[in-house]
């Protein structure tokens, strides 16, 4: 049992993580997995330094999840079927679906009656090539904010604490969110390695959907030492 620790006056919509608890039937290596290749070899593109920064970025949601990076990150290739829109679902994996919300496109994100987004940790996008000049200026807006208006049907307007963290993937190299002298974005580019490759991503998503590799994966994370000076 964990005690909320907030004031009556405060609404506390967290639930926890659900990993946290998870008692595993058996213990494996994370390292060891088709995702460990995936996220190393293909979303980091084999670079040790980006899959460290990676694992930071996850180690330090885990441990202080209402802290907000206030960066957009970009996962991009030129080709379908490289494992991108698959790092959605190990966030989801890891982190809960109540906590990571998959967005087909912008204008989900921008609806009026958003209050099914107050509290999650990770929005998701898959497809910038129908964003327009007006929907990319809100995103900016929203993830430099802090606090942001929540609106449920037929009742009001709230403000509440955004620890919103922003993904997106693209098949374009064209980066709309970018300005000079803007330092919002962060910007993987994924490998081709398993470009297509069935049996692989077969068994990613066996992985994805054992309990037991993703609390691997967790405590990994929990554990990992992230960067020095990494915000």
């Amino acid at each position: 049992f964990h005690k909320d620790p907030c004031p009556q006056s405060a609404f506390n919509s967290f639930e926890g993580f659900p990993l946290n608890d998870y008692v595993p039937t058996r213990v494996g290596d994370p390292k060891q997995t088709s995702l460990w290749q995936l996220m190393t070899r293909g979303w980091c593109n084999g670079d040790e330094e980006s899959r460290d920064w990676m694992a930071s970025g996850l180690h330090m949601k885990i441990k202080f999840p209402f802290l907000k990076s206030q960066r957009a990150y970009y996962l991009r290739s030129l080709m379908q079927g490289t494992g991108k829109t698959t790092w959605f679902q190990f966030l989801t994996g890891l982190f809960g679906q109540k906590l990571v919300i998959f967005l087909l496109d912008l204008s989900r994100m921008h609806c009026r009656f958003n209050s099914w987004q107050m509290g999650c940790l990770f929005l998701c996008c898959d497809d910038l090539t129908t964003a327009t000049k007006v929907q990319i200026d809100k995103c900016k807006a929203r993830i430099s904010s802090t606090r942001y208006p929540y609106e449920v049907k037929n009742g009001k307007t709230m403000q509440a604490q955004n620890s919103e963290e922003y993904w997106f993937s693209s098949n374009n190299t064209r980066d709309i969110f970018v300005d000079a002298q803007d330092r919002r974005g962060v910007f993987l580019t994924c490998s081709n390695e398993f470009h297509q490759n069935k049996d692989f991503f077969d068994q990613v998503y066996r992985e994805l959907d054992d309990r037991d590799v993703m609390k691997a994966f967790w405590e990994l994370f929990t554990n990992w030492k992230p960067l020095v000076g990494f915000d």
